[in-house]
């Protein structure tokens, strides 16, 4: 988790939080969202708090390439936004730096969630893990684990005696 001297990029950061997270293990952090009012909240939280080595982008994933290289880049729950997921991953995938990670997450379309609540109509594109790995084949040259979350990921450590926190990192 030590991010001293590494950089990160949080691609579709909204108003920052996963960012300002990074920051505090180190990372020299690059926030970008499609959202001006998003970024534009995120530059003031991060006036307020006196951070460093933070920047904020408005930048659209779909359109845009990504510039610079970066040690670890996250897409939380944004992929699903795109007009083209494919083509995003790969732009991703090649703005790491070798040895590399990126980490994205993204709704399942087998999730029970998904599946039971209401679909959300910002997410143009929700699909199964098949789907997921299928495009992370095309990466090329790279090491990858899908893995799905299922309801009973959340509710699991409810039933055990005792609490415990899983991190998955996916090396790339």
């Amino acid at each position: 988790l030590d991010g001293q001297g590494k950089t990160a990029l949080d691609a579709g950061c909204g108003v920052g939080l996963s960012a300002f997270f990074l920051n505090e293990l180190g990372y020299q952090v690059t926030g970008s969202d499609l959202s001006d009012y998003a970024i534009q909240k995120a530059r003031l939280r991060f006036l307020q708090e006196n951070r460093k080595e933070m920047e904020w982008l408005v930048a659209d994933l779909d359109a845009q390439p990504i510039s610079g290289l970066y040690d670890l880049i996250i897409c939380w729950e944004g992929i699903e936004h795109v007009q083209n997921p494919a083509v995003v991953l790969q732009k991703l995938y090649n703005a790491l730096k070798p040895q590399g990670i990126l980490i994205v997450t993204t709704p399942n379309r087998l999730g029970l969630s998904h599946l039971l609540l209401p679909k959300d109509p910002r997410h143009i594109h929700v699909h199964s893990s098949f789907w997921w790995a299928h495009k992370l084949r095309g990466l090329r040259s790279s090491r990858w684990i899908c893995r799905s979350m299922m309801l009973w990921d959340h509710v699991l450590h409810w039933l055990r005696p005792r609490k415990r926190v899983i991190a998955h990192w996916l090396p790339a």
